[in-house]
């Protein structure tokens, strides 16, 4: 699915028409729901990431950390579809997972 899937999902739950030729092309998200009712009650889960908290500054930062920090105020990260996916995807995985391998460099070791 992508964003326009979601789009014309939403519209199909709400009862709206489509805005345009691309929304009423895509496919709705048939597969992510069912038939049956489920009454349970939802429990959430409570964030474990602490929101109320900025980012350390440039100076309070060392070594791969600093380094990704750099990086990442890239100009070419200011724009979508800047041409540095990868490199993007590999900060992104080192602020989520820290230290652990990038997948596609677990096999290099």
């Amino acid at each position: 699915y992508n964003q326009t899937s979601m789009v014309r999902t939403m519209e199909q739950i709400l009862g709206l028409p489509p805005m345009n030729v691309i929304d009423a092309t895509a496919a709705p998200m048939f597969g992510c729901f069912s038939s049956n009712r489920n009454n349970k009650p939802y429990h959430c889960l409570p964030s474990n990431v602490p929101l109320d908290q900025m980012n350390k500054p440039l100076s309070a930062l060392k070594g791969k950390e600093r380094r990704m920090a750099l990086k990442s105020q890239n100009e070419l990260f200011n724009e979508v579809d800047g041409g540095q996916d990868d490199e993007m995807n590999r900060i992104i995985w080192f602020y989520a997972r820290g230290q652990e391998p990038y997948p596609s460099d677990m096999g290099k070791r």
